[in-house]
């Protein structure tokens, strides 16, 4: 992707002011404030897609800090849980009712969601998920408080899957995905609520952390 970008710009380059005369120093002068540019498009291209693929990483190692003294946060056992629920929530999508899961999902959640399978249920129509396939499950959010209720955790859940309206479309290709489900801690559980879909590098990548710290 960077590679793209540089050799995009090291063509048009040359070609931007091909049809514009310029004085010798002019020419030369713009050359550097187009080099400038775009070393420094290319170094924060660089820096948002670092932060992105590292994002996990480097909250997997803050929580292992926190751990010892709360053993809600437990990286794996949030991923595998994120990773499993991802499934168990679209298993109960393409049903048009995610009644069976209401008691795992904040009530102004499931009732925006139901809500959302209603009409289409009234149009005839199941958003089919299927053929699902996480690649990545990575941390991407924590947020700490001395009061426990407070607590939020959102995970990035990346992979491939279909995804079509039945019987307006019999199947389709499958195609990436990458959804961003926050969770909510309430009696040391998780619970939805909130889902972020397709959400842009930039944002994930500079999702903020909050660790309260105790007086």
């Amino acid at each position: 992707m960077i590679n793209f970008v540089l050799q995009l710009g090291l063509y048009i380059w040359p070609h931007s002011y091909k049809n514009i005369h310029l004085t010798e120093r002019e020419r030369f002068q713009t050359n550097i404030i187009l080099l400038v540019l775009l070393i420094i498009f290319v170094s924060s291209l660089t820096i948002v897609f670092y932060r992105y693929f590292t994002k996990g990483k480097t909250n997997k190692k803050k929580i292992k800090k926190l751990y010892p003294n709360d053993i809600f946060w437990d990286s794996e056992k949030i991923t595998d849980y994120a990773k499993k629920y991802y499934v168990e929530f679209y298993s109960h999508w393409n049903n048009n009712n995610l009644e069976p899961i209401k008691d795992s999902m904040r009530k102004n959640c499931f009732s925006f969601f139901q809500k959302t399978l209603s009409r289409y249920e009234r149009n005839g129509l199941k958003n089919l998920i299927t053929e699902i396939s996480i690649k990545r499950v990575a941390i991407i959010s924590i947020k700490d408080y001395i009061d426990d209720s407070k607590d939020q955790v959102s995970l990035l859940i990346e992979g491939s899957c279909k995804d079509y309206f039945y019987p307006r479309e019999t199947d389709t290709k499958k195609e990436n995905f990458k959804d961003i489900f926050t969770f909510i801690r309430v009696n040391n559980e998780l619970i939805l609520c909130d889902i972020n879909y397709d959400p842009d590098y930039m944002s994930t990548a500079f999702e903020k952390n909050y660790i309260e710290k105790s007086k």
